[in-house]
């Protein structure tokens, strides 16, 4: 499943792209027609074992491809995931640790977390986060300057 795939399949069709752009990126359908072949392609070959799709087979994609797309709607919007999905995600991933984890990766970032729409249009399933990268970077090159210090303390004298 590829992400123009899954909007082609569960995104909401729309006319009016004036009024939905402030809040979501539309699609047009007829762009995302390209990537859906090849996604469709590629599970095909995966089905015959890698061969080389014959005419009948480049047939039935064409054919799936175009019901797919809908070349009469003006832009579909893709679906915005809850926060509640993400989480769960996260913890079919992680599983039992995913506590843990996320303690352990949210230190390396600020203490709030930013959620912008055009994030989850770019990586979905993500949110943009506000790194303190000055004080990470600092304490990473102190350390490393430090380890090499050791080293030479160690080694050369």
């Amino acid at each position: 499943m590829s992400y123009p795939l899954f909007i082609v399949l569960s995104g909401t069709e729309t006319n009016d792209f004036e009024k939905v752009k402030k809040f979501v990126h539309p699609f047009k359908p007829i762009d995302l027609e390209p990537f859906v072949r090849y996604t469709l392609g590629n599970v095909l070959r995966g089905l015959k074992n890698e061969r080389n799709l014959g005419k009948l087979d480049r047939e039935f994609l064409e054919k799936v491809s175009e019901s797919a797309v809908d070349d009469n709607s003006n832009y579909i919007v893709p679906p915005f995931p809850s926060n509640e999905y993400i989480l769960d995600y996260l913890h079919d991933v992680w599983h039992d640790s995913l506590e843990n984890k996320l303690t352990r990766f949210y230190k390396q970032y600020s203490y709030f977390v930013h959620s912008y729409i055009h994030s989850w249009q770019i990586y979905p399933f993500s949110s943009v986060l506000e790194f303190k990268i000055l004080k990470m970077e600092i304490k990473d090159f102190f350390n490393t300057i430090n380890d090499l210090v050791e080293v030479y303390l160690k080694e050369c004298h």
